[in-house]
């Protein structure tokens, strides 16, 4: 409406001066010649259209520069973490059985202190699972009747613990846990945890990524790639399975006996791992799969 009105008052202004050189020829100006009189119309006609386009380009601003520079763009803040190796000490009686060490871990920067809150769950959940381990290697001693039979350490329990990101954007931590028990095969076992910078809260798949058909293609595709070298086994569908993971636990549950997803962020891949599922005698347990940050940036929820 401004620019309408911009334009009509421009408009009105050429047409008076247009009246006013009409007047003056008529009131005795010496020039009467036909070409005077024609040039002094395409002036008129250069004034009106110079008006109206002052009037667009003041409007819309045609050449005013829109683009992102490199100093608009701003970059995640490093978040400092440390990691402090705290152990279960065994009880008297079975001094030397067993040993236990897990991790704890804390927040460096001043300024982003108050995620310790969101970070003693995960200490507590870490810690939880090494007092469980402890609880299953004195049920597990206590059955031997002369305990110098045993030999030296034959239980232990370690968790390392890798911080593949840690920014403004988000925390993700990676726990691998390892179990030594005499006349057992050792445990490995993957725990993983992704954290909100911004109020501590865990972030769950869904929070991170839209779960949808075209999600799940990309995921068989790297699955498929990436065991290129396997022979799937014949009950195996990975359109059904993979849908089923995310969408359907009874009936994936059916399947694989049991579901647990694990899953952690770098500044260029997710990795995942889909307990349960196993594809292929090729590669034993549990199938795991690394895909680019860009092969789902569409789909992502935040910015990575």
């Amino acid at each position: 409406m401004l620019l309408r009105k911009k334009i009509f008052s421009q408009v009105v202004m050429t047409g008076v001066l247009l009246l006013l050189v009409g007047c003056s020829n008529k009131e005795g100006n010496t020039s009467n010649n036909k070409e005077d009189v024609e040039v002094s119309q395409d002036n008129v006609n250069e004034i009106e259209n110079k008006y109206i386009n002052e009037a667009v380009q003041d409007n819309q601003n045609p050449t005013e520069d829109v683009s992102v520079s490199d100093e608009d763009v701003v970059e995640p803040e490093e978040i400092s973490l440390s990691v402090d190796v705290n152990s279960i000490n065994p009880e008297e009686a079975y001094e030397g059985l067993y040993r236990c060490e897990y991790p704890t871990i804390t927040v460096t920067n001043d300024e982003y202190a108050e995620l310790n809150n969101g970070l003693e769950l995960v200490n507590e959940s870490i810690k939880d699972k090494a007092e469980m381990y402890v609880d299953d290697f004195e049920k597990t001693i206590s059955r031997y009747s002369d305990l110098t039979v045993l030999p030296e350490d034959p239980y232990s329990y370690e968790m390392s613990v890798d911080i593949t990101r840690s920014d403004s954007v988000i925390i993700s931590i990676d726990c691998l846990t390892h179990v030594e028990m005499y006349e057992y095969h050792p445990i490995y076992e993957t725990d993983t945890y992704n954290i909100n910078p911004s109020d501590g809260s865990i972030l769950e798949i869904e929070d991170i990524l839209d779960l949808n058909d075209d999600f799940y293609a990309v995921i068989c595709n790297a699955i498929e790639a990436q065991y290129s070298d396997a022979e799937f086994y014949d009950y195996v569908d990975l359109t059904t399975d993979i849908k089923n993971f995310f969408e359907n636990e009874d009936e994936y549950e059916k399947k694989y006996n049991y579901k647990k997803l694990s899953f952690y962020i770098s500044y260029e891949d997710i990795w995942f791992e889909f307990g349960g599922m196993e594809i292929t005698d090729y590669y034993a347990g549990d199938t795991v799969v690394t895909i680019p940050i860009n092969d789902v940036r569409d789909y992502l929820k935040i910015q990575l």
